[in-house]
């Protein structure tokens, strides 16, 4: 009966909303509905997505970064990054939440503190914990690693629904690193190879993927908006393997994807570090972009 209520509710906010911004897309009324309900399940991984790639492994860039996130042309998040640096020791902080006319009826907010470890000029992993809040549901992750290889223990709060999504196999678990730290080791292979191919086994605490990267080429990138970094860089494309924790009903075709999907987009911002500065998410429901906005880049 809950789940009920809260379904028309969320119905009736988003008529509402649809009746608000249909003028301003050129898509019937059906795509509409398809597109926003779509970008409210694909939201959380793309956020993600994004605060993993502001772990640059930086120690001059300034401690706070901000990215806004845009669905085709409104705004519908921003992540707030900060990070600390204790000598090989990198921990780093990030909070994201929905707004907009996407929070009127989906409700997101995240905060994440992940801890990596230099060790022999290679990243890896110590802890990676999340908290969530969805639609007033509290989520809670936590993972910690033992000699940044194997996982010491996890905790997964309120337990997979594995009615929803499909289980984690526990074989699966074994040499497995964060987001972070996959991402920071995607820098660090820009920076001494300029080159992003790869292929990380990922484990976040409630989804278990592999992430596959590729170079698409070099491009110069305009600032297009206001703050946004103008300048070259360098282009990944990247692939998510879904191995558990996904969704047994959903959309997305895994095997259907395409490196040009998920692109992020690489600079030198100055002394040599490299940083993503922009990335773009294209699905069935439409494009999302995520910007750098810093008074230094």
């Amino acid at each position: 009966m809950l789940g009920e209520k809260n379904g028309k509710m969320y119905g009736k906010r988003l008529n509402f909303v649809l009746n608000a911004v249909k003028g301003n897309l050129n898509i019937s009324m059906n795509n509409v509905k398809t597109i926003l309900c779509k970008q409210v399940l694909v939201l959380p991984l793309f956020l993600l997505i994004y605060m993993i790639c502001k772990n640059v492994n930086a120690n001059n860039l300034e401690k706070k970064f901000h990215f806004d996130i845009q669905y085709e042309n409104f705004k519908t998040g921003q992540i707030f990054v900060s990070y600390e640096r204790k000598n090989k020791k990198l921990i780093l902080t990030s909070k994201s939440v929905s707004e907009g006319f996407l929070s009127f009826f989906y409700s997101y907010q995240s905060q994440s503190i992940s801890e990596s470890i230099q060790y022999n000029n290679e990243w890896l992993p110590s802890s990676h914990v999340v908290r969530g809040l969805v639609n007033d549901e509290k989520r809670i992750s936590k993972v910690k690693w033992i000699d940044g290889k194997n996982i010491l223990k996890y905790e997964i709060n309120p337990p997979l629904n594995l009615k929803k999504v499909f289980p984690i196999p526990e074989e699966s678990l074994s040499d497995v690193i964060d987001p972070i730290t996959a991402f920071l080791q995607i820098i660090q292979n820009i920076k001494a190879n300029k080159d992003c191919s790869g292929k990380y086994r990922v484990f976040d605490g409630r989804r278990r993927y592999d992430v596959v990267a590729k170079k698409l080429g070099n491009v110069f990138l305009e600032n297009d908006r206001p703050r946004s970094f103008k300048g070259k860089t360098v282009i990944c494309g990247f692939k998510f393997l879904p191995i558990g924790g996904h969704r047994i009903k959903s959309k997305w075709k895994p095997e259907n994807d395409k490196f040009t999907d998920v692109k992020i987009y690489f600079a030198n911002l100055k002394e040599n570090l490299i940083f993503p500065v922009r990335m773009t998410l294209t699905r069935w429901f439409g494009k999302i972009i995520v910007r750098l906005l810093n008074n230094n880049v």
